[in-house]
């Protein structure tokens, strides 16, 4: 019982943080996302910022953050998954985590852009979130700096608070006009 009023107030939690500062939990609080910061910097001759099919291989974590809704539609039988161990790591698991360690020195955050059901509920919470991430259009010079220091390959001058962005900050960082900022009211 404890256990579970645990895990239900944590997920509250960060289903709070979420509606308010919407993706910011998976850029500066989420573990996961941590590790693979650090994955990434292992010094590996080939690094992959983009490729072919990027965009679209993005949309799958929205299918898995409706899967657990959609599937139950299909499966009546209770009992199919009764028979997997959860204490023994399956050759699956050690495959996907294998292939998930490795993505991550290549490609930035390949979890969180193609597989993480969290991130595509905080992603959607970006647009309603009160924290946002502004542009100052008059400050802003289109210099496009922001855009290349961006891992997670979006436009910030353009888009600052796109569904992809995790509002790591490194945009605004960038930004020598100080065009982009942050927080809960439109600066004047």
């Amino acid at each position: 019982m404890n256990e579970n009023i645990l895990h239900t107030g944590f997920i509250i939690i960060c289903l709070l943080v979420g509606i308010v500062y919407g993706k910011l939990f998976c850029g500066k609080i989420c573990p996961f996302g941590w590790i693979q910061n650090w994955l990434h910097k292992i010094p590996v001759p080939l690094k992959i910022k983009t490729f072919k099919g990027d965009k679209q291989l993005r949309y799958l974590k929205y299918v898995l953050l409706l899967l657990p809704l959609i599937l139950p539609l299909f499966v009546s039988d209770a009992g199919r998954f009764e028979h997997s161990s959860e204490s023994t790591p399956s050759v699956w698991r050690i495959v996907m985590l294998l292939v998930l360690i490795c993505g991550s020195i290549i490609i930035y955050r390949p979890l969180c852009k193609y597989l993480c059901p969290w991130g595509a509920l905080f992603s959607l919470f970006n647009l309603i979130a009160p924290y946002k991430y502004r542009i100052d259009t008059v400050k802003c010079t289109q210099c496009k700096k922001c855009s290349h220091v961006c891992k997670m390959n979006i436009e910030p001058y353009k888009t600052p608070n796109h569904l992809e962005c995790i509002r790591c900050g490194k945009c605004k960082t960038a930004c020598k006009a100080k065009a982009i900022y942050t927080g809960f009211k439109v600066k004047k």
